[in-house]
């Protein structure tokens, strides 16, 4: 039977990954590096560790990813978009069902804790979530499961009584690796490598309705 519902955040309840793409694009724009997009959809789904060692490896001369992240940090947009515009549909509806279907619901992502209780103020989610946990406080992240097998945990349940929703590739294997059963929201744009997932749907009313479906 299952019992929790654990969601990655910036991709699958909220659309955030083309706004960083872009910003991250015009950041480099402004010091006369043009970037690929092929290259820039290589963030998707990244830890912001591996994120920083990626841009540093694309800047003009040798820089270390702290160092990257202190250039970015200066210059990045300030209150550049609110996470509530960019909800993904259906959110409000399937975490509000789910509750009311007594299931645990938390967040895992790589996000840092800030920009996870962030989103969850703007979009109105307070209530809904009985754990928030961020990828910062674990010394490896995805694909490396200890996220996933830490909220596991923390809710008391078991791989077998848990599902997880994802989109990345890295966040899939993580979930894979943790035993739990993994819903992938079918991504066309950033085409991350979702093959080892156990279902792939469209959108998170689509995930919705395949929990139901599952959860005896």
């Amino acid at each position: 039977m299952k019992k929790a519902v654990i969601f990655d955040m910036d991709g699958v309840l909220i659309d955030s990954e083309p706004i960083y793409m872009y910003y991250t694009i015009l950041f480099f724009q402004q010091f006369g590096i043009q970037l690929e997009d092929k290259e820039v959809r290589k963030l998707a789904g990244s830890s912001n560790a591996h994120g920083w060692e990626m841009m540093a490896s694309w800047w003009k001369e040798e820089i270390t990813p702290n160092e990257m992240k202190t250039l970015y940090e200066v210059s990045e947009p300030k209150d550049a978009f609110f996470y509530s515009d960019i909800a993904n549909p259906y959110v409000k509806y399937v975490l509000n069902h789910l509750c009311q279907e007594d299931f645990q619901l938390a967040i895992a992502s790589s996000s840092p804790m800030n920009a996870i209780t962030d989103m969850v103020e703007e979009c109105q989610l307070k209530g809904y979530f009985n754990l928030l946990v961020t990828g910062m406080d674990f010394a490896a992240s995805k694909p490396n499961p200890e996220i996933y097998l830490s909220t596991m945990e923390r809710l008391k349940v078991t791989p077998e009584e848990t599902i997880v929703v994802e989109d990345s590739h890295y966040g899939i294997e993580a979930g894979k690796k943790a035993g739990a059963t993994v819903i992938a929201l079918k991504d066309e744009r950033f085409y991350p490598d979702q093959s080892e997932c156990d279902y792939l749907v469209n959108d998170l009313l689509e995930a919705y309705l395949l929990i139901q479906k599952l959860k005896e």
